[in-house]
């Protein structure tokens, strides 16, 4: 059993923990040796996918320090960290996640991260990658599947307000 947790599903605390943003206890829980890793409840969760859900940068900071990783593929739909993030316009977390572990190259399902943004049409997001630099690499390798050179002023503009 765990020494910061009395119910059986330490998991699910952890998740909730993270959820409250409570950085002490979600230490604690990590120090016991809990299974980060682990899908846990009703919506099959990560820690990680909590942690974006949460835009919580100090959360997802300490996962990555315990061993988490960005590009690993997990949860039901088999997609990566950057997935989750593009898919739940958590954009803090996204550009977050790109500065701590760099560009996100791994392909879930049809698309790598800036593929579903902008298959989404979540331009804001493909702003956050372009930025970030995932654009250049993507063009470099997809130049004929992402005609984004004419979206290149509505993303100048957008990033100019956020």
């Amino acid at each position: 059993m765990h020494a910061c947790i009395t119910e059986p599903t330490p998991n699910v605390v952890l998740l909730q923990a993270i959820a409250s943003k409570n950085i002490k206890l979600v230490n604690c829980i990590i120090s016991d040796g809990i299974d980060i890793f682990q899908l846990s409840g009703s919506e099959h969760k990560t820690a990680l996918m909590q942690a974006i859900m949460s835009e919580s940068l100090p959360i997802i900071d300490i996962l990555i320090r315990n061993g988490e990783k960005a590009g690993r593929f997990y949860g039901l739909n088999k997609m990566t960290a950057y997935h989750y993030a593009v898919q739940e316009e958590k954009w803090a977390a996204l550009a977050h996640l790109v500065r701590l572990e760099g560009y996100p190259a791994a392909r879930a399902g049809f698309a790598t991260p800036l593929e579903l943004a902008k298959y989404k049409a979540y331009w804001r997001g493909v702003s956050r990658c372009f930025y970030s630099g995932m654009v250049a690499r993507a063009l470099a390798t997809h130049s004929k599947s992402l005609p984004l050179s004419t979206h290149a002023k509505s993303l100048g503009q957008e990033a100019r307000i956020m």
